[in-house]
């Protein structure tokens, strides 16, 4: 199977990923012992691991906290999928918009007829997806992920974008962004993020993305309400089922991706124009009988995703944010966009803190929950845009149990 065939193998952490493994191992006849780092015994269970053995941990297990005999042999599934996987794979990174592209991209492929798959940190674990057996792997790898992989191979990679998220993990910016540019890592083709004078910028001002590889370099860029490839026009994004800058940046990403494999005829705008995007992700709840569009942001967990949401805005809205912070300063984003948010409702842990960074924002409110928010936004003449820009956990399992709360209260209350 592996190089870990008739090695001690010890599963640290019994997530989704964790579970897949054991499920994978259990299939090819490979013997484990398991653990959960919730479990008093786990110090112990890791203590015991030979010098031959590997740990296969949860991404969610900082390296650092391992007994040093054994963080050196600390992989995850996705090392356990490279050195298995011999067919083509693409590899999506980025603080957000991972998901959107991934799937984005597997509904292109296979409108033209590829048997692809999304899979890795947001939807089917990776060994799963490889037990299936399909002919693309469309990989979305977290920086979580990223620490424990080494064997790398791939057709084209992306770091979408580099913002500040997960302060708690990393010394900087830089080792955080540094563990992103491990997907260029063996890479055929590396895309970067460009802005309007062609220079790779991961942070402000995105415009594009350059696929690079040894045969030349082909750029797809947005202008006004148009994509270009290599400075010619492309398609229009009103032919686009995604709507916002940020998502038609996205868009740029795909098809940079999709040039790889030869994919840049204008078929695809075809089946872009069918594709709406993943819940959650400025998710249109209902527009109620005054017209006005309740938006369902929840996956929106730091402030990079938020200031995304907002350059979306043409009109004032009302802004819900709140939860538990990630130690990010908001009165930058909250000053950028002012004049978009014409009401501020923020709940929850940090809803205080946030309130606090508004100066500029006259109608500004503190509830304590996403309920109180839903009925003070009630009424508002314009839309009310969800987007919390913190993690779920003061009030939530995740994200999902948050936004689905949220359309939840909006659907009890507002008639749409």
């Amino acid at each position: 199977m592996t190089d870990t065939t008739h090695k001690q193998i010890t599963i640290a952490g019994m997530g989704k990923s964790g579970v897949s493994v054991a499920e994978y191992l259990s299939s090819a006849d490979v013997s484990y012992a398991c653990c959960d780092d919730n479990n008093a015994s786990y110090p112990d269970c890791l203590s015991v691991v030979d010098d031959q053995g590997y740990v296969i941990k949860s991404p969610g297990i900082p390296s650092g906290s391992l007994p040093i005999s054994v963080s050196s042999r600390a992989i995850n599934d996705v090392e356990l999928f490279f050195r298995m996987c011999k067919r083509p794979v693409i590899m999506v990174t980025g603080t957000n918009g991972k998901s959107t592209v991934v799937a984005m991209l597997e509904h292109m492929f296979r409108a033209c007829g590829v048997d692809a798959i999304a899979c890795g940190n947001n939807g089917v674990p990776v060994l799963h997806a490889y037990t299936e057996r399909h002919d693309l792997y469309i990989l979305e790898l977290s920086s979580y992920q990223l620490e424990n992989i080494t064997s790398f191979h791939g057709v084209s990679s992306v770091v979408l974008n580099v913002g500040v998220d997960h302060v708690d993990r990393y010394l900087n910016m830089d080792e955080y962004a540094a563990v992103k540019q491990k997907v260029y890592t063996s890479s055929e083709v590396s895309v970067f993020p460009v802005n309007e004078r062609g220079d790779v910028e991961y942070r402000e001002g995105i415009s594009g993305y350059v696929a690079e590889s040894s045969a030349g370099s082909v750029t797809y860029s947005l202008v006004s309400n148009e994509i270009f490839r290599n400075g010619n026009f492309y398609c229009k994004t009103s032919g686009i089922g995604l709507q916002g800058r940020h998502n038609h940046i996205n868009v740029c990403a795909s098809l940079a991706l999709m040039d790889t494999f030869g994919f840049e005829s204008h078929g695809l705008v075809g089946s872009l124009n069918l594709f709406h995007g993943l819940p959650h992700r400025m998710e249109l709840v209902c527009k109620d009988e005054r017209g006005y569009a309740w938006i369902n942001d929840s996956k929106s967990t730091n402030v990079h995703s938020l200031l995304a949401a907002l350059s979306s805005q043409t009109e004032p809205v009302c802004l819900i944010m709140g939860g538990r912070g990630k130690g990010e300063d908001y009165s930058g984003a909250l000053k950028q966009y002012s004049q978009v948010i014409g009401k501020l409702i923020t709940y929850g842990e940090d809803g205080g803190l946030i309130a606090g960074q508004a100066s500029l924002i006259a109608d500004c409110v503190v509830v304590g929950t996403v309920t109180e928010a839903v009925a003070e936004a009630i009424g508002y003449k314009g839309d009310v845009l969800f987007s919390p820009a913190c993690a779920s956990f003061d009030q939530y399992s995740d994200f999902v149990a948050r936004g689905n709360d949220f359309k939840q209260q909006v659907k009890s209350v507002v008639s749409c």
